[in-house]
């Protein structure tokens, strides 16, 4: 309700005492006394010491009102409860502050949560990338390349293995050529020898043996000659048969180098798996003590929140019931009835709003594997909540639907009832909203809440 609404709202005391004219003077002076008062009391939250004096204050305009309560004529007993109910209100309205109070701090502890979990997922990502690090294909067609080149180096070896022995057969041949065509000019040369030293019949056989023995070792010689050709030939095919071994050499050395490199990756990946992991553990625990610890926001809901807002509820009853004791005085009752329910209202709605950001933050969690299945408390809470939530938003539109009514049979007219009509227009929307979110919880409202109730 805007300032506006609350100064249309406000009780006319000074009217409802006149309503009580012809009661006691002492009544009358009383019923003066205390909305005196009432009014000198300041609003608002204010320092600890204020709030103090202002419960003071609520229970002195009390006891100055009971006598009239007591004794008093029925208008005076109604402009009596009215105030009373004022007061109770403005004790409820600092109840309600005080568990607004600690639905922030629940707030306030939920946003931490949300924090963890989203610090705990960039963890997980970490981990689960890490983890999912595969090299065994690579590794495999590393492994199979190597296989081949050691096969072609194999290959590659026994063909020049081969070369290299018909190189060493022709040297061979080679030398043995020479040996057999110096031999053969030896034999030549030691015939000549002879033949210079014969006569011209003896000298001619010899000369023509000398000739035959070097023609034997010309022959030799070209031999030998046609050999070195082949040598000549077959000393490139050997160096390029070295070539390729040492090429297939070399590319083996690299895939086993890149072999090693992905043993060092795995065990770097390996290693910022478990650092991940450890740190993602961490992490759920302390999720778990800030949902589920001591000091954690189920025992806060369950405790400190809990008894707050109980005690505002019973704080705006006990004004209701005071506000509805002013029967002589119904449109002044049913204002303050109307003002108070609204509040109520207001209350409900912000605890069923903290419910569901409390309870949609459970399951996020809950969509998380890993932190579901470690922590089956997280599912049973989130129940436990999703009722609680219900009964929140089910009594908050119970609550405006009794201020729009409680408004609706006030009775005023004018410029009066303009303002009212546009209070129960806000209050309609409101009361829908939560209407409305009790059906997509799957709640029932066991009843009809819809439109508000006009009079006058």
């Amino acid at each position: 309700m805007n300032r506006r609404h609350m100064k249309l709202l406000a009780l006319p005391l000074a009217c409802v005492m006149v309503a009580g004219c012809g009661s006691e003077e002492d009544m009358q002076g009383l019923l003066a006394q205390a909305s005196a008062r009432l009014d000198g009391i300041p609003s608002g939250r204010g320092t600890i010491p204020q709030q103090e004096t202002a419960q003071k204050a609520y229970a002195e305009v009390r006891t100055i009102l009971q006598p009239v309560l007591e004794g008093g004529l029925p208008a005076e007993q109604a402009a009596a409860s009215l105030i009373i109910a004022e007061t109770e209100f403005a004790e409820a309205a600092g109840k309600f502050r005080e568990a607004t109070d600690k639905q922030r701090e629940a707030l306030e502890r939920l946003m931490e949560i949300e924090s963890l979990l989203s610090v705990w997922q960039v963890a997980e990502t970490r981990r689960s990338l890490a983890a999912s690090y595969d090299v065994s294909a690579e590794r495999q067609q590393l492994r199979a390349e190597i296989a081949e080149l050691e096969e072609s180096i194999a290959t590659q070896r026994e063909a020049l293995a081969a070369l290299e022995n018909e190189l060493g057969d022709t040297n061979a041949k080679i030398l043995e050529l020479n040996a057999q065509a110096n031999s053969e000019r030896a034999e030549a040369a030691k015939l000549e020898i002879e033949a210079d030293a014969a006569n011209a019949t003896a000298a001619l056989p010899l000369i023509t043996q000398a000739q035959r023995h070097s023609r034997q070792a010309d022959a030799y010689v070209m031999r030998a000659e046609k050999l070195r050709g082949q040598i000549e030939r077959l000393a490139p095919r050997i160096d390029r048969q070295e070539l390729r071994i040492s090429g297939d050499q070399g590319a083996m050395q690299v895939r086993a180098e890149d072999l090693d490199g992905l043993t060092e990756a795995e065990q770097f990946h390996a290693q910022r798996a478990r650092e991940a992991t450890a740190e993602a553990d961490a992490i759920r625990a302390d999720l778990t003590t800030a949902l589920f610890g001591a000091d954690g926001l189920a025992a806060f809901h369950a405790g400190a929140l809990q008894r707050a807002m109980e005690e505002a509820e019973s704080a705006f009853a006990k004004a209701q019931r005071s506000a509805r004791n002013a029967g002589e005085l119904r449109q002044h009752s049913q204002l303050l009835v109307g003002r108070i329910a609204q509040a109520q209202g207001q209350a409900l709605l912000n605890q069923a709003r903290e419910l569901t950001r409390f309870r949609q933050t459970l399951e996020r969690l809950l969509a998380i594997e890993a932190i579901a299945n470690s922590e089956p408390r997280i599912a049973s809470r989130a129940s436990e909540l999703r009722q609680s939530e219900i009964e929140a938003y089910t009594d908050a539109a119970e609550a405006i639907e009794s201020a729009s009514s409680a408004f609706g049979s006030a009775g005023m007219s004018g410029d009066a009832r303009d303002m009212l009509d546009a209070l129960q227009e806000e209050l309609a929307e409101s009361r829908q909203a939560a209407q409305d979110h009790v059906t997509d919880l799957g709640g029932d409202l066991g009843g009809d809440l819809g439109g508000a109730s006009s009079g006058g």
